[in-house]
């Protein structure tokens, strides 16, 4: 793919927090008409502020990394990069796994049941209308790095390492 057909990136329509937002108050909103309280109110809340804190802090590192990168965090534009340093060497998409632990954080926090189940529905959503367009881009796009996909494939097999059998001879 060349510079001209990469101005549109991978073609995302919805940004990934406004799909956590819509689902958190559809789950907000089945909550008042059908509650889910969570047992244990007190230690739900510390736990549900400790994972939107490590939320946040996994938003914060990925986002420096895209600006250190001098690449586009926005999902819809294009990419100058293939990110596979720092939290990206273990996970393809640490951001959405931030907006996960915030979304489940918060639901703790608040003790609603249904807006911590409500992650499936985020995870199902994003992946259908980000991750599979961020993929499909990024193995058309040779531009970002030209050994791109061969690097992310090392990578990954590195950190499986030991858990991969050897193929018998």
């Amino acid at each position: 793919m060349d510079a001209q057909d990469d101005s549109k990136g991978p073609g995302v329509k919805v940004p990934p927090p406004l799909i956590v937002v819509a689902v958190v108050m559809a789950a907000y909103g089945l909550h008042q008409w059908v509650p889910l309280n969570l047992p244990f109110a007190e230690l739900c809340r510390w736990l549900g502020s400790a994972l939107m804190t490590l939320g946040l802090l996994i938003l914060l590192f990925a986002a420096a990394a895209f600006f250190r990168a001098k690449t586009a965090i926005e999902p819809w534009k294009p990419a100058r990069v293939l990110m596979t340093d720092g939290l990206y060497r273990f996970s393809r998409n640490p951001i959405y796994l931030a907006l996960y632990l915030i979304q489940i954080g918060l639901g703790l926090y608040l003790a609603q049941g249904w807006i911590v189940l409500s992650v499936i529905i985020s995870e199902g959503w994003i992946y259908r209308l980000v991750i599979k367009k961020e993929e499909l881009y990024l193995e058309k796009d040779d531009h970002l790095n030209p050994a791109g996909n061969a690097l992310a494939a090392e990578h990954i097999l590195e950190f499986l390492g030991d858990f991969i059998p050897e193929r018998a001879e």
